[in-house]
């Protein structure tokens, strides 16, 4: 099996660091309606391009994913982990 790692993309910021080139937005508006689109990516990502890998790594970038509640990051987790 190949070894691969996921990266979780969360674009929410506080403010724009003068330095950042990743795509993020200054808000906590949307949070949730992009959790859900989120897992459902996850789901099709699983079905479609995961077979014959084995994923040793999950990266969470943005923004800031810390922005997100305990129970936010633990939903993403769980769909990850119920899909690979």
């Amino acid at each position: 099996m190949k070894e691969s790692s996921l990266y979780i993309h969360i674009p929410f910021c506080d403010h724009k660091c003068i330095y950042c080139d990743f795509y993020s937005i200054i808000t906590h508006d949307g949070i949730q309606i992009y959790l859900d689109a989120l897992k459902k990516e996850i789901e099709y990502f699983a079905r479609n391009y995961s077979a014959g890998r084995k994923f040793t790594t999950i990266f969470f970038g943005g923004g800031t994913p810390s922005l997100l509640a305990p129970h936010e990051i633990e939903e993403i987790i769980f769909q990850l982990k119920n899909n690979f």
